[in-house]
């Protein structure tokens, strides 16, 4: 791809000036529309998304409409309801706030992203990918990976347009547990640490059985609850839920292989022949807890189906609280709970710290994700970077095990059209101008004060300003036809 010296002067001031953006800048930074659609909302349509089950909950709060592996209905909150996104009197896209118009996200998983916008080797976009207006990823593109997604067709070079990779919200991987039916854990022992939630997902010897890892009483199926198998429950479908917990796991365990081995493809585990179950061929995370809980079969290496007897899982903090693996009440908490999410210690202060910032389950409180404070370091200079290297460090009360959440946007949806079509001279085509001027408004919106403001009632955190600023300029070079500007 050829280097752009313009492009990259209007990213660097865009980042320079993120501090200052307004709710919805419609003509910040490198970003270029036609007079037709300039301003904020002007002459947007309905616009689909796909990817990251992580990020669910926070685009309900943001006012989508989930559909399937995990439906939602749309609430009357957000994007198309509020001032500050596009329900404004002033503006022509009024329609969005009666329902007309909508945004509409599927939660099928990071890896039906990242292949969609072609991650996977040169010339690897995919028609279908026209089918969606921006993806969603916990599993950010390396810099190889964005070289492949941003050449298209490597023969010709009227097709590049540059990926971004925005950061939309941050939230914690909590580790979820259903005991077998019958078996009991007091409530200040349901405490994990580092080595032994690695040691349970590795199905490591010492790691394997209840016992193990709690002071676990009462009895199931006739034998003592201590003595039986902990069974794991993994995403089916390439997850970056899966990706962000395998980081965790080799932080803890450089050993075993979890960032090479089991990372090329991570759907792969260790000691899969034994203990070792998925979803029955349906992704998401919503899919795993239903799995885990009985609801629904699971199965195993083999490719054989069963309701299993007890697990132990791992989702996004919302899915987990929305599938009743909350705490029913802090003050006093039932014992006999038979599905809960674990406090992991912090590795640096060995404190133990839930995933949620309140573990209650039965009220309407703000609740929000233990993930405020994480310092995060190795931030790209832009979204156009490789955000593979990010790390990130709990402090204060943080939980451990959190990760941020990512939009992936076409900064010129006009010059993708022009690889559909096969022809440098036609930028029509299914991805419209309207779409893109809608894609931009909404991730634009996601990242305003009042977008993120909405985070911690759905289970997340809001970004760091750090993370934040970065992402403010990677929405606001989001266009639709950038050769208008002369590049």
């Amino acid at each position: 791809m050829r280097l752009n010296v313009t492009k990259l002067s209007a990213l660097s001031a865009a980042v320079a000036a993120a501090g200052s953006l307004g709710l919805l800048a419609g003509t910040a930074g490198a970003a270029t529309f036609p007079a037709s659609h300039d301003t904020q909302c002007e002459n947007g349509d309905s616009i689909f998304g796909r990817g990251a089950s992580f990020a669910r909950g926070a685009h309900i709060g943001w006012g989508a409409e989930i559909l399937t592996p995990d439906a939602f209905s749309r609430l009357g909150q957000g994007f198309g309801y509020n001032a500050a996104g596009c329900n404004n009197s002033t503006s022509p896209l009024v329609s969005f706030a009666i329902g007309r118009e909508s945004v509409s996200y599927y939660p099928s998983g990071s890896g039906s992203a990242t292949a969609l916008f072609g991650f996977a080797r040169a010339n690897s976009r995919v028609a279908s990918s026209f089918e969606i207006n921006f993806g969603g990823t916990d599993e950010p593109g390396t810099s190889t990976q964005n070289g492949f997604a941003v050449d298209g067709d490597p023969a010709v070079s009227y097709d590049n347009t540059d990926l971004e990779t925005i950061p939309l919200a941050g939230s914690a991987i909590a580790i979820d547990v259903k005991l077998p039916a019958g078996c009991s854990v007091d409530p200040a022992d349901r405490i994990l640490s580092p080595t032994q939630v690695e040691g349970v997902f590795a199905n490591d010897a010492g790691f394997t059985r209840w016992g193990n890892i709690f002071t676990i009483t009462g009895t199931s199926g006739g034998n003592a609850c201590s003595s039986l198998t902990i069974n794991r429950v993994a995403r089916y479908d390439r997850s970056g839920t899966t990706f962000a917990l395998k980081q965790f796991l080799h932080a803890v365990d450089g050993a075993e292989g979890w960032a090479t081995t089991y990372s090329t493809d991570n759907r792969d585990w260790p000691n899969r022949s034994t203990n070792w179950y998925t979803s029955n061929q349906i992704n998401g995370a919503g899919a795993l807890l239903d799995s885990l809980s009985g609801t629904t079969v699971a199965r195993d290496n083999a490719g054989s189906t069963s309701t299993i007897a007890g697990g132990i899982g791992y989702a996004d903090l919302a899915t987990s609280r929305g599938r009743a693996y909350g705490w029913y009440d802090s003050a006093a908490p039932d014992a006999n709970d038979e599905r809960f999410w674990v406090y992991v210690r912090r590795p640096s202060d060995n404190v133990e710290v839930s995933p949620a910032a309140l573990d209650d389950a039965t009220t309407t409180t703000d609740y929000g994700a233990a993930c405020d404070d994480v310092r995060y370091s190795n931030i790209p200079a832009t979204t156009e970077g490789d955000w593979t290297g990010l790390t990130g460090t709990p402090t204060n009360q943080d939980y451990p095990i959190c990760t941020p959440t990512y939009a992936l946007a076409w900064e010129e949806p006009a010059d993708f059209n022009r690889g559909y079509n096969r022809s440098i001279a036609s930028a029509t085509g299914p991805f419209t101008i309207d779409q893109a001027r809608s894609t931009k408004d909404y991730i634009t919106y996601a990242l305003s004060a009042h977008g993120q403001g909405l985070l911690a009632a759905r289970d997340y955190s809001a970004l760091s300003p750090d993370l934040l600023r970065v992402a403010q300029a990677g929405a606001a070079v989001l266009g639709w036809n950038n050769a208008e500007a002369g590049e």
